[in-house]
């Protein structure tokens, strides 16, 4: 940054403009002020120079100080986050209702558009092994686990729906109060496993 500029965007984008406005006078307007030809080149000279200047400036600050937005190391992290919910399953369409893709291209269901537990309320996701293959075990918050509780507990005999990036991958009957850890299973491959267990412990 040169020193001799000025720091407020305000101030520099008036002086940017008064600059070239200066520099493209008409040789008329000019010369009732005593200017000669060279003074046009000059003016347009010193114009070109701040005026790069004034830009180079705005380009070495970061990109917050200018109110722009940034790609950020955090920002990234969140594009690659895995998005879990838990809903109520729905008999059909209705009000407050919305579909759902169900798991390998099946038929779509419907679920209560409203969500009971969520990413924030994840504290942490593991992969597990199991005799059919691979599954996610997933321990909820203290907060996270009262909501489920308080669901389950109201909603015995209906069904919940495990939404995991937009699709319901599981769909099981409440029979009891459910307080213990999660687990999710499904057709998954070692590597979906994996990339939802990371997932949803980089939201928690």
């Amino acid at each position: 940054m040169l020193p001799w500029l000025p720091t407020s965007d305000t101030t520099r984008d008036r002086l940017l403009d008064r600059l070239l406005q200066e520099a493209s006078l008409p040789r008329s307007t000019r010369a009732g002020r005593g200017g000669r030809r060279w003074v046009r080149w000059a003016s347009l000279a010193a114009a070109l120079f701040v005026a790069a200047a004034l830009l180079t400036n705005d380009l070495d600050e970061p990109a917050d100080s200018r109110g722009r937005g940034s790609v950020t190391t955090e920002s990234l992290a969140e594009a690659t986050l895995v998005s879990f919910a838990i809903h109520l399953l729905a008999g059909g369409p209705g009000r407050g209702v919305v579909e759902a893709a169900s798991p390998e291209g099946g038929e779509p269901v419907h679920i209560h558009q409203e969500r009971h537990v969520s990413n924030a309320d994840i504290e942490s996701a593991w992969v597990e092994q199991a005799d059919t293959g691979c599954q996610v075990g997933v321990r909820l918050t203290d907060e996270g686990t009262e909501k489920l509780a308080r669901l389950t507990r109201n909603h015995i005999g209906e069904r919940l729906a495990l939404v995991i990036d937009g699709e319901v991958v599981m769909a099981p009957t409440i029979r009891s109060e459910i307080t213990q850890d999660l687990v999710l299973t499904g057709d998954f491959s070692d590597s979906r496993c994996q990339e939802i267990a990371d997932g949803l412990s980089s939201s928690s």
